[in-house]
């Protein structure tokens, strides 16, 4: 794996976190990086995917059934009926089927049905021939599903409760992202082969402008009408890693990195508390010197927490 990827995975699962805490508000452009992270795992998802549907079984939808019951226990049951005192309610099947029993988790099932549609075009490219020569036949599967996933941002539905709005809200904007990263890959495929250090030199030039290109962006909103605001950012942080390539990675942070996807599953149970236990004790607002500590130290605990949790469990 690319090396920046790791440093990637660990900054996504922290703004996650910090997504769910409800003891503090954020400035607008920190609201437009926590808006980076599920696209930039999905854009890296799509970088790395190279098939294999059955191996993400394992990986993807068993973690994801068990924590919706996990979730559903923790939700409908605990925080409901004995913190909030609410009449006990068992969601229906969309719910369990799309992540409603813990709204975070809708990427799992989005994620594995983007790994899904990758794979069904990949297996029609290869029914049709052996593996291409012609780089425009090779991103052929990549560039439907961008298509896919831009046009998936004209359906109707202005909320997830309807089937187009969650295509559109959720599943569509995973997509776009997803489809990027192979498309990425696919482009920059040769870097590795090449014996001047020119072609690294450009990407990471192109990867840095738009690293900074994407920054202004969030900061002063100048592409008001990007249905996907961090559009630019994530391409930028794409093309710097592939410049970079593969380096020495320390210990730490590759265990960190690898307990990502585990945090990401039981970062809520943490967050969820912290607002119930700070509400009640009359602190349910925070200024940032107070509240980044807390966030920090729940981020922490998962990562703990994920070290001991059975593998199938943690994803």
């Amino acid at each position: 794996m690319i090396t920046l990827f790791q440093y990637y995975r660990i900054a996504a699962a922290f703004l996650i976190v910090m997504i769910h805490q409800q003891f503090w508000k954020p400035c607008a452009f920190i609201n437009g990086l926590e808006g980076c992270a599920v696209p930039l795992f999905a854009c890296m998802a799509g970088y790395l995917y190279k098939g294999g549907l059955l191996k993400k079984v394992p990986r993807v939808i068993i973690p994801y059934l068990i924590w919706a019951v996990i979730y559903f226990v923790a939700n409908n049951v605990v925080l409901d009926v004995f913190v909030r005192h609410e009449s006990f309610e068992f969601p229906g099947l969309k719910s369990w089927l799309l992540g409603g029993t813990a709204c975070h988790l809708w990427f799992l099932p989005s994620l594995f049905a983007a790994f899904a549609a990758a794979e069904g075009l990949m297996r029609v490219r290869c029914l049709r021939g052996s593996e291409p020569t012609n780089p425009l036949t090779s991103i052929t599967p990549n560039l439907i599903l961008l298509a896919l996933g831009i046009a998936s941002q004209w359906l109707p539905g202005e909320t997830s409760e309807t089937f187009l709005g969650y295509c559109r809200i959720y599943f569509g904007r995973l997509l776009l992202f997803f489809s990027l990263g192979g498309l990425i890959r696919t482009l920059t495929s040769n870097i590795k082969h090449q014996t001047s250090n020119l072609p690294r030199i450009t990407i990471k030039i192109m990867g840095g402008g738009a690293i900074m290109l994407g920054l202004a962006n969030l900061a002063l909103r100048f592409i008001p009408g990007l249905a996907f605001q961090p559009l630019l950012l994530i391409i930028g942080l794409m093309l710097l890693a592939v410049g970079f390539g593969e380096f020495t990675l320390p210990k730490f942070v590759g265990n960190l990195a690898n307990a990502t996807m585990g945090i990401y599953l039981v970062h809520v149970l943490f967050t969820s508390a912290a607002n119930v236990v700070l509400a009640k004790l009359g602190h349910a607002a925070l200024p940032a010197f107070a509240a980044l500590p807390i966030i920090a130290g729940i981020f922490l605990c998962c990562y703990f927490v994920v070290r001991f949790m059975p593998k199938r469990m943690k994803g």
